[in-house]
Parts: structure tokens; sequence; C-alpha cells
């Protein structure tokens, strides 16, 4: 039956801690896609599946897709991750120096 044909991009299985959260081509271009995966185990949740874990997209697509550049985004693919770990860090920056001010005038 044709209801039963599936199409997948995928050339291998996606670790079992990681999920494929989005893959569709950037509104902007269109030769650009944005891929978004997720861990699915927070730290310390599972032995096992809670460790880190390194995903080769060379390996995992079908050869009909040709990876030419890839950058690690933040979650919402608006600006780079060390972008976001920098604004992250001044943020909790700020808020140590504040609470140190505050527990210094008490």
């Amino acid at each position: 039956r044709s209801s039963d044909l599936r199409y997948s991009g995928l050339f291998d299985s996606l670790p079992l801690n990681i999920n494929l959260l989005t893959l569709r081509l950037k509104r902007t271009s269109s030769n650009v896609v944005i891929l978004r995966l997720e861990h699915l185990f927070e730290k310390h949740e599972h032995a096992e599946f809670s460790k880190p874990v390194n995903v080769d997209l060379t390996k995992i697509f079908s050869s009909e897709f040709t990876l030419s550049n890839c950058v690690e985004m933040a979650l919402t693919a608006t600006e780079t991750r060390s972008q976001a770990d920098k604004a992250n860090f001044f943020q909790k920056t700020v808020e140590d120096f504040d609470q140190i001010n505050h527990t210094n005038k008490h």
C-alpha cells in the first residue's frame, strides 16, 4: 500500500538519549537547514543516558545531503552557543555581585 511508504533522510539512528526536535529549512534561505537536537536526560537523572553524547552528523544523514558548515546555536537558533554562554555568564556574574552586595549591607 502506498500509505505504508516512508522516507527518511537519516542514514543511521540517533543515540537513544537524543531526540530530533527540529529539521526544517531556514525561512530566509533555501539552502540552510535548522537542525535542533535535544538531550532527553537531565544531569544525574540516569547513570548511563545522562552522560554527554557526541553526534557525528556526517554519519547520520544519507549521502543525498551535503554538510558544508555547522554552527552550534542556542536552542532558539537566534544566537550562537558561545554568544548565549557569554550572556548567561554575564547574567550570573551580575546576580552574584548583587547577592554579595546585599549580604554585605546587612
